[in-house]
C-alpha cells in the first residue's frame, strides 16, 4: 500500500461505501465488513435445500436491485420520497421482467401498444426502479 497512498504519515481520504475514510486504515474497515458479512450468513438459513438458494433484498446492496426477478444496478443516491403506485398483474410483471432484462442487456427497447394503455407510465416506474426518475413523468407528457 505504501507504493500507491505512502507511509503511515500519510492521509489519503477518499469514498468508499458511501463514507469518506483514510485509505490507510481500510484493512481495518474491510477486515470489519467481512466479519459483519461472516455474522449475517451464520444467521441465514441459506441452504435450506441444496439446490435452490433465494436472494432476498436484505442480500442486496444500495446499488443493486431487483425488478420481477432480474438485478438491476441502480443509480445512488435513490430519492426514498419516491412512491409508486404500479399495480403488479402476472401481465405487468411479465412486461417489467422483460424491459430490465433489454436494459441489463443493453438492447434496444420497442413499447408498443394503443395509445393510453400505459407505456410511459411503465418507463416512469422502471427509471424509479433504477434511480434514474428526474420527476418529469412520461406519461403525462403529449
Amino acid at each position: 500500500m505504501e507504493d500507491y497512498i505512502g507511509g503511515p504519515e500519510f492521509v489519503f481520504n477518499a469514498m468508499w461505501e458511501n463514507k469518506f475514510i483514510d485509505y490507510g486504515v481500510m484493512p481495518l474497515f474491510d477486515e470489519d465488513r467481512l466479519y459483519n458479512i461472516q455474522q449475517i450468513i451464520k444467521k441465514r438459513d441459506y441452504f435450506h435445500d441444496p439446490r435452490i438458494r433465494e436472494l432476498s433484498t436484505a442480500d442486496l446492496g444500495p446499488a443493486t436491485g431487483e425488478i420481477c426477478g432480474v438485478l438491476i444496478p441502480r443509480f445512488l443516491p435513490l430519492n426514498p420520497g419516491l412512491t409508486s403506485t404500479l399495480v403488479l398483474t402476472e401481465n405487468t410483471k411479465v412486461n417489467l421482467r422483460e424491459i430490465a432484462s433489454g436494459i441489463v442487456a443493453e438492447k434496444p427497447l420497442l413499447l408498443q401498444s394503443v395509445p393510453g394503455a400505459g407505456k410511459g407510465f411503465l418507463i416512469d416506474e422502471m427509471a424509479k426502479l433504477f434511480g434514474r426518475y428526474d420527476g418529469n413523468p412520461l406519461s403525462h407528457q403529449s
